[in-house]
């Protein structure tokens, strides 16, 4: 599918694109010095535009972007009394795990753990014995 993509990409590249393809079929994707984020912008304190052009600076600017800082008062009360669960916690069964993987979309991206739905699907009875306990 990777590579289904990428030629269908290959093929819809125009002239102004044609710069951009060039160097991502020159960069390997293990080459850590080059430049995968453009220079960032940020306002300073006196209101001037800086340019943040170091993987340091841009760490650093992504970070403030994407993680706030924790509230002082999250406004949750420390002594508050939860209700009982309406449900106790049941193991998984094996049946369920099968019955969920056959829902799956076989050739979707895979996600987090890289594992294609395709794999799960046609490999689920060499795999349920480690599924289960794993679940």
């Amino acid at each position: 599918m990777k590579r289904d993509h990428f030629n269908d990409w290959i093929e819809s590249i125009d002239t102004k694109n044609l710069w951009n393809a060039h160097r991502f079929t020159l960069a390997l994707i293990t080459d850590g010095a080059k430049v995968r984020i453009l220079t960032l912008k940020k306002t300073s304190e006196n209101g001037w535009m800086i340019e943040i052009q170091n993987n340091e600076g841009k760490s650093k600017l992504l970070h403030k972007a994407f993680f706030h800082q924790l509230p002082a008062n999250s406004g949750i009360d420390p002594n508050y009394q939860y209700p009982q669960p309406t449900f106790s916690f049941g193991r998984i069964t094996d049946e369920e795990i099968k019955r969920a993987i056959r829902k799956q979309s076989p050739y979707k991206a895979p996600g987090p753990n890289k594992i294609s739905n395709s794999i799960l699907t046609h490999c689920i009875d060499e795999l349920m014995p480690y599924l289960g306990p794993i679940y």
